[in-house]
C-alpha cells in the first residue's frame, strides 16, 4: 500500500504519538515493507522525506487540481496544535522536522530480539525499566549509600 504522508505529515504524527506515549504507533506509521508487521498490509511511504511546501509549489508548477479546503474535524484537533508546534521547531531549528523522522527510524522494532540487542538480556538498562529492586535507580543508590557508610550493601 502507498500512503501520500510527506515529511510534515509525519513529524506531526511522530509527535502526537511520542505526546500521548504511543510509540508503537508511530512504528506503524512508516514504511515496513523489509519487516512486516503482522496485521498490517506492507507500507511504502514515497513522499515522507519532502515537505509540504515542495508538493505544494511542484503541483501548483504541474498545474495539478490542489484542495484548499481544511478537514472537517481540524478545529481543536490535536493535529492543528502538533502542526503549530512542528512549524515552531523548523522555524528556530532547521532540519528537526527531519530529526524526528530519522528518530523514528531509530526506534528498535517491538521484537524480543531486537529488544535483546538494545538492552541485553539482564543489562542494567533492562532491569531498571522492569523495575527490578536490584535495577531500579533508587535500589542502586540505595546499596551505593550503604556501602559507602559501611552499612553492609554490596562492595
Amino acid at each position: 500500500m502507498a500512503l501520500g504522508h510527506n515529511l510534515d505529515d509525519m513529524a506531526q504524527s511522530i509527535l502526537m504519538n511520542f505526546q500521548k506515549g504511543e510509540v508503537e504507533r508511530s512504528i506503524r506509521l512508516a514504511p515496513h515493507t523489509e519487516n512486516p508487521i503482522d496485521g498490517i498490509a506492507p507500507r511504502i511511504v514515497p513522499l515522507r522525506w519532502i515537505p509540504e511546501q515542495e508538493i505544494h509549489a511542484h503541483a501548483i508548477c504541474q498545474g495539478l487540481p490542489i484542495h484548499h479546503g481544511d478537514c472537517p474535524h481540524a478545529p481543536g484537533a490535536m493535529r492543528q496544535q502538533s502542526r503549530g508546534i512542528v512549524a515552531q521547531m523548523e522555524s528556530m531549528t532547521p532540519g528537526a522536522r527531519h530529526g524526528l523522522l530519522h528518530s523514528l527510524d531509530e526506534i528498535p522494532q517491538n521484537s524480543p530480539r531486537d529488544r535483546e540487542k538494545s538492552y541485553g538480556r539482564d543489562s542494567k538498562m533492562r532491569r531498571v525499566r522492569r523495575g527490578d529492586k536490584q535495577g531500579s535507580l533508587s535500589g542502586l543508590h540505595d546499596e551505593e549509600m550503604a556501602s559507602r557508610d559501611g552499612l553492609g550493601g554490596k562492595k
